[in-house]
């Protein structure tokens, strides 16, 4: 599996063949270290799509408790059409951010923001966004802020705009320029946070 990148291509799809047999013999979980199903899946997705085979993998992966591999197979699962895949699919992804994994943590905000699977909870979702945050997550932080700026909250918002301008991110410049804009005072408050945005 680690060599798998530098192998051409022909070689590569017959390991992927012969490891998608031996997975399928239906050997019991315990057997498994969860990262091979799991990087079978990705090398699986990559070159194939999100194959029937590629699922099965994620599922297994899942259920030995790999938490990229319950992010992932979540990920397809909420894409279905029953309501029953839906809610598994959620609860996967749960199961997977519970587990440490950032981005769903950042997958959950979404769900919960959008209102689309589950209720829409925005305080929820952005509970979810700071548990990324927590994680390291910077595209969580990129969120964070802009969602706050969405509803208002600038001063809630400047600290984090300022963090991702401090780690060099251009979306912090210009979320303190549209801070600045919003709850600028004087006329050349709003004059600088607008050139701020037009020079980004």
């Amino acid at each position: 599996l680690d060599a798998m990148p530098k192998v051409a291509l022909e070689r590569r799809q017959e390991s992927l063949e012969l490891l998608g047999r031996y997975l399928s013999r239906g050997l019991p979980l315990r057997s498994f270290d969860p990262r091979v199903p799991y990087n079978l899946a990705l090398i699986v997705a990559k070159t194939r799509g999100p194959t029937p085979f590629a699922r099965a993998l994620f599922r297994r992966a899942a259920k030995l408790g790999n938490p990229a591999g319950a992010y992932s197979y979540g990920s397809l699962l909420i894409r279905g059409d029953s309501p029953q895949e839906v809610a598994e699919g959620v609860r996967w992804i749960r199961q997977a951010a519970e587990g440490g994994h950032s981005r769903a943590w950042r997958r959950l905000a979404g769900i919960y923001r959008e209102g689309y699977v589950l209720p829409a909870d925005k305080p929820r979702g952005l509970e979810c966004l700071l548990r990324a945050v927590e994680l390291g997550d910077v595209k969580a932080i990129e969120e964070l802020s802009t969602r706050l700026i969405y509803l208002g909250r600038y001063a809630e918002a400047a600290p984090w705009a300022d963090r991702l301008r401090s780690l060099g991110r251009i979306s912090g410049e210009v979320d303190l320029a549209v801070i600045r804009v919003m709850c600028g005072t004087t006329r050349e408050d709003l004059e600088a946070g607008v050139g701020a945005l037009v020079s980004h």
